[in-house]
């Protein structure tokens, strides 16, 4: 998964449900906008040019029970040097170990100079969807994790040029939020769901809880009434 730039993941730019998704199982698409890959190319996004297609509800579905193992790096055009960002990314609802660091290129001063090469990414391009540069880092195959003691987290950053291999057993069933922890790229889209186990294996809501929340669409933004509380601007 590519965090580039600091408003989408792997090119999808995350649009929150209008409604809770445990209360939607087999009408998710009245409350949220179901990602198309026809109509979001991961290859085609560039920078913050993101293509209609590419906003929506973007979430994996996982199997309860099962070991999932993440890449996340944060490479291309939009994860170098002067216009690049380290990310911390935020998982809730589970915790995960840290099996892999891959940092950047330094030069003799400790200064960023190219992307970590074990991932096959050009640093002109977006580099979604990207895999090892070694076919045989394939399908887990991945020398130097940590297996003997590694950290366990709910955060961790990563590096500008660099990327991180995470895992954990899914064993806490429902839709948990995964996102960048920098406010301003949560709010620009830097996220996504995963969908734990099905419905079944959720757990239900007390008796007493309401059914749903309703859906909520929320008002455009209103910059005139803005300017009527705040002004436009701070005078020093």
């Amino acid at each position: 998964m590519n965090t580039h730039y600091d408003g989408n993941v792997n090119g999808w730019v995350f649009e929150h449900a209008s409604g809770i998704p445990y209360f939607h199982e087999n009408n998710l698409q009245d409350v949220a906008k179901i990602c198309d890959y026809s109509k979001c190319p991961p290859q085609q996004v560039t920078g913050h040019s993101h293509l209609e297609g590419c906003h929506c509800f973007h979430y994996l579905s996982i199997s309860l029970g099962s070991i999932v193992q993440i890449t996340i790096y944060n490479m291309g055009f939009g994860g170098g040097f002067a216009y690049g960002f380290a990310h911390p990314m935020h998982i809730h609802g589970n915790h995960f170990y840290v099996m892999k660091m891959g940092f950047p290129v330094y030069n003799n001063t400790n200064l960023y100079l190219t992307h970590n090469p074990d991932i096959a990414c050009n640093e002109s391009d977006n580099c979604n969807e990207k895999t090892w540069t070694n076919p045989n880092w394939l399908y887990g195959h991945i020398p130097g994790m940590n297996t003997r003691n590694p950290s366990l987290r709910d955060t961790i950053t990563v590096p500008m040029g660099g990327y991180v291999v995470i895992r954990f057993r899914a064993t806490n069933p429902g839709w948990w939020y995964a996102h960048c922890h920098l406010q301003n790229h949560d709010m620009a889209g830097m996220a996504f769901v995963l969908k734990i186990g099905n419905h079944s294996q959720m757990s239900a809501p007390p008796p007493t809880f309401p059914k749903d929340c309703g859906i909520f669409e929320a008002p455009p933004l209103n910059f005139q009434k803005s300017e009527q509380f705040f002004g436009n601007g701070i005078n020093i």
